[in-house]
């Protein structure tokens, strides 16, 4: 009986470590898809990686101050537009165009897990503790910044067109 016992009181920390340990862990698990006029079609070797957002954030507020200035001056431009500043304004446009995913993918921090989709599209990547942490995905010429909150509980992500970088997504990047 005291071996049963002995056995029981050395075995229930290491279970309850166990148990406590994968309940940190959150298990993303998502498809990459392109969608087309003529259907979607999957996307394979799209590269994940998960960021920190105590890594990601200095990052993508360092480069939202200069996406902030030349929005301040496109804003400030279109207000004096009825003067004739047509030119001032396709040229802050054709600048602000020129922030891609790209210039924030290439420089990012490094993260805590990866993973690359598979011929179906589909990816599965483990968040070793809760938080915070930014999605980042480049696959095809395609990128995507997704904020995600890792709590224990599995998730399911889509990277579509309607996720992609394109134009002005920098609102959903910063929107942390």
């Amino acid at each position: 009986m005291k071996i049963y016992s002995t056995i029981i009181l050395f075995l229930l920390p290491v279970c309850l470590f166990s148990l406590t340990s994968c309940k940190t862990r959150t298990v993303i698990k998502g498809d990459v898809i392109a969608e087309a006029n003529d259907g979607n079609r999957k996307l394979a070797s799209v590269q994940v990686v998960a960021v920190p957002e105590s890594a990601a954030k200095p990052y993508v507020d360092g480069k939202k101050s200069g996406f902030d200035a030349l929005n301040t001056e496109y804003t400030a431009t279109i207000r004096e537009f009825v003067d004739g500043s047509q030119k001032k304004v396709d040229e802050i446009n054709e600048r602000l165009n020129q922030f891609t995913g790209a210039d924030f993918y290439y420089g990012m921090p490094p993260g805590v897990a990866s993973a690359v989709s598979d011929g179906d599209g589909k990816f599965t990547l483990t968040l070793p503790k809760p938080g915070k942490y930014l999605l980042v995905a480049n696959g095809s010429g395609n990128y995507w910044f997704i904020w995600v909150k890792a709590d224990g509980r599995g998730q399911n992500i889509t990277l579509s067109n309607a996720n992609q970088t394109s134009g002005f997504f920098f609102q959903t990047l910063f929107a942390n």
